[in-house]
């Protein structure tokens, strides 16, 4: 019973005395069947039946258990069935297993993954700053589809490009498609700007063809001026020192960074790149296996 829905489950007799049918209905309050051919047969061999019993989650799934004599003796039989109709797995609403958020370059990613789905309509992506120890209100940037009702695990991702400086949290506002709504759990990123001149040793390493080399570039200060960002070269050389390629050479905003290098057409060995941003330089090794 709910939501304008009536539920009846009842034993069906052969007209030779056997109840050997265990069926059921769902309608509305205008009396409309609701199931697919109106009425649900949820056990049929022939056998006798008795004592049939339900009862409804808060999910709308229907539970029937009942006594049954079709092995030569009496045993328990139950059988689930959905607010749809079907048989089988229970329905939940939007189970999420897992929501996370990483910086990529010069993007927040966002990952989720269900378990289930209920009259899933999608997912508003939701985001707050905080500026000077002082937190933004929630604000909307950005809607992702749901699957509907569905029994399968789906992933999903969004990628939240409109970033600047600071520390930012992150929902999920899941909506129903009756426009009901919950909230998924926050998580953090932290886009503070690096204080010093880095650079990371290139991952995987060794590698084959791919790899990347990810730098930091802090704000810097020139004649007592600051300025944002830097000149950044990033060469990359052969074990003789002989130049392969630039990767980089342009000015870059203060944050971190990264750029792939693709060594498909170089042979397996030891090669090395350099970063000079300002008066910082730095040169790491990499090795490269066919």
């Amino acid at each position: 019973m709910g939501n304008g829905r009536a539920y009846l489950f009842y034993l069906e007799g052969n007209g030779s005395g056997l109840n050997d049918k265990v069926e059921g209905f769902a309608c509305n309050t205008a009396g409309d069947f609701l199931w697919t051919g109106n009425f649900t047969i949820l056990s049929n061999p022939t056998s006798d039946k008795l004592q049939l019993v339900s009862t409804v989650d808060v999910y709308k799934n229907c539970k029937l258990a009942w006594g049954d004599n079709r092995f030569d003796g009496a045993g328990i039989y139950a059988q689930d069935i959905n607010p749809d109709g079907q048989l089988g797995n229970s329905i939940v609403p939007v189970e999420l297993v897992s929501f996370s958020a990483i910086v990529s370059n010069n993007s927040v990613e966002l990952t989720w993954i269900t378990a289930t789905e209920l009259n899933n309509s999608g997912f508003v992506i939701e985001r707050r700053k905080t500026i000077d120890e002082r937190s933004e209100e929630w604000e909307a940037i950005g809607f992702v589809n749901g699957n509907g009702t569905t029994s399968q695990s789906h992933s999903y991702s969004f990628s939240d490009f409109d970033i600047s400086t600071g520390k930012y949290w992150y929902r999920l506002k899941q909506i129903d498609f009756d426009g009901t709504f919950t909230y998924s759990n926050e998580v953090e990123v932290d886009l503070s700007l690096p204080h010093i001149f880095s650079l990371a040793q290139n991952y995987p390493n060794p590698f084959n063809p791919i790899t990347t080399i990810k730098y930091t570039i802090p704000n810097v200060t020139l004649s007592g001026n600051a300025i944002e960002g830097s000149r950044v070269i990033l060469i990359i050389y052969d074990l003789l020192g002989n130049e392969i390629t630039t990767l980089v050479n342009e000015n870059k905003p203060a944050g971190n960074h990264e750029v792939s290098f693709d060594a498909k057409n170089l042979s397996s060995g030891t090669y090395f790149y350099k970063l000079q941003a300002g008066s910082f330089v730095e040169t790491k090794k990499m090795i490269l296996i066919r």
